[in-house]
Order: C-alpha cells, then structure tokens, then sequence
C-alpha cells in the first residue's frame, strides 16, 4: 500500500562553497505543520499514513506551487533543486 509525497533534491551550488557537494531530499506531504515531514529519509510508516496524499492529484497544487519556488532557487543559483511526486509505501 502506498501513498504519495512530494520529494525535493537540493543540491549545493559552487557558489555555496562551505556547502559544496551537499545534497538533501525533502518529502513534503499533506497538513504537515513544520513544512516538510521528513529530511534526507523517506517517511516512517505512521508519517505515510498521517501525511501522505492519496493520490498524485491530490499532490498536484502544492507540488506546482513548489515548482514556482524551486525556479526561483534554481535562478539564484546557489542550489539546484528538483521536484517530482513520489510513491512512498508502507504497511499497517
């Protein structure tokens, strides 16, 4: 069984030298107070469930206002960031 999250991948730019060869992933998912649910891991089981979409549709509007953002950062130039919806299974 599985749900849906929306993954972004940062990567550090050269411009950011301290940070330089740095990369995390994001998941972000549906009510999630802090922003995003998890960092560098996928979701636990009980984060799936509480937060997951249960659809790629119902991932779809946060994940094109995410897209707008990401392009901003991509312009900037620090850090490449990509996002894609992803599939996150788990069982009860």
């Amino acid at each position: 069984m599985g749900k849906y999250f929306i993954k972004k991948h940062c990567e550090a730019d050269e411009l950011i030298t301290i940070a330089l060869g740095r990369s995390q992933d994001y998941y972000y998912g549906n009510n999630s107070t802090s922003g995003y649910v998890t960092r560098d891991f996928e979701p636990r089981s009980f984060e799936v469930e509480q937060y997951g979409f249960n659809s790629v549709e119902e991932a779809k509007p946060l994940f094109m206002k995410m897209l707008e953002a990401a392009e901003k950062e991509n312009k900037e130039g620090q850090w490449k960031t990509t996002l894609e919806i992803v599939e996150v299974n788990y069982e009860r």
